[in-house]
């Protein structure tokens, strides 16, 4: 006598639900890390732009770089992001000293180093006063989220000192 098997064992029923489970939740899964993380890159882009945005401002018009502005970060919010604040930093450009750099022991080589020394001296006290750096922070304040951009300004007020050899 046969049996007529009509439709599947409850056994191959777990099997097939066990498996498109696991799938689901797989999918299911990735779908919630995909959405985190693109939530996430809105943000980095975001802080990335207005901070961008900034740093060509402060290109385009500059403010008088004057000594003043090295003592403290200026911290102001976006008018048209209120979540948003940022900070700027000023800081001048530091050359080493050529001496340390240049430590040599014979007296010849001293006399021929002391026309590079004034050379390299001006050319410090010029490239301090002509040459600025710039740093950017965005920070959301809501996530504390940050980012922050920097680079170099020329200062088009300053005249160049050759003075004399």
């Amino acid at each position: 006598m046969k049996h007529k098997q009509d439709g599947f064992s409850l056994l191959e029923v777990m099997i097939a639900m066990t498996v498109f489970s696991v799938f689901v939740a797989v999918y299911v899964t990735s779908q919630g890390y995909n959405i985190s993380d693109s939530t996430l890159m809105r943000e980095e882009l975001m802080l990335q732009t207005l901070c961008e945005n900034k740093i060509n401002e402060i290109i385009i018009s500059p403010p008088e770089l004057r000594d003043s502005l090295t003592l403290s970060k200026e911290t102001k919010t976006f008018e048209d992001y209120e979540d948003y604040e940022y900070s700027i930093e000023y800081k001048k450009f530091i050359l080493p000293d050529f001496k340390a750099l240049m430590n040599s022991e014979d007296s010849e080589e001293e006399e021929e180093n002391s026309t590079q020394q004034m050379i390299m001296e001006k050319v410090k006290e010029n490239m301090e006063k002509i040459i600025w750096q710039i740093t950017v922070e965005v920070r959301n304040k809501q996530t504390d989220f940050n980012f922050k951009l920097s680079t170099w300004l020329y200062n088009h007020k300053t005249s160049i000192n050759l003075g004399s050899f």
